[in-house]
């Protein structure tokens, strides 16, 4: 007899998670900037659509590290949230420290509804995925250098 595991198949939220967990850690980045410099950016998410709400999972500065410090990782957060919604913060990258945005909306209704996520870097849109239907994710990723 087979017996299925609760652990053998993961929600939409945890592997959501596990993807911003592995855009931590994953990056290959290039820089033109000289050896030392610094970054300092401004990062926009932004989630809209038709879905009354969604849940939210992004990655932002570390909680310990000001907008002005190099900022060496960074956190994941999620939440439920109604539409449209969006949160803003600055970060500083240097060479050896860039910085993983990622946004992923995953959003659920009876009827079929559209959401796009959005990551905005400095006034200029970096990245946006839209997807529609009943039971549907979005999301943007976009490693932010001292050179882009």
């Amino acid at each position: 007899m087979f017996r299925r595991s609760a652990h053998q198949f993961p929600t939409t939220a945890a592997l959501a998670l596990a993807a911003a967990t592995l855009a931590l850690v994953a990056c290959g980045c290039n820089s033109s900037a000289a050896p030392g410099g610094t970054r300092k950016v401004s990062v926009r998410y932004d989630v809209t659509g038709s879905f009354t709400g969604c849940t939210v999972f992004y990655i932002t500065r570390k909680d310990d590290v000001t907008a002005d410090e190099v900022n060496a990782g960074g956190q994941v957060l999620d939440e439920d949230v109604t539409l449209p919604w969006s949160t803003t913060f600055d970060v500083t990258v240097d060479t050896m420290h860039p910085f993983n945005t990622q946004i992923d909306a995953v959003c659920s209704a009876q009827d079929d509804a559209t959401v796009n996520a959005s990551i905005t870097i400095d006034g200029t849109v970096a990245d946006t995925d839209t997807q529609s239907g009943q039971n549907v994710s979005a999301g943007a990723a976009q490693t932010v250098t001292t050179g882009n």
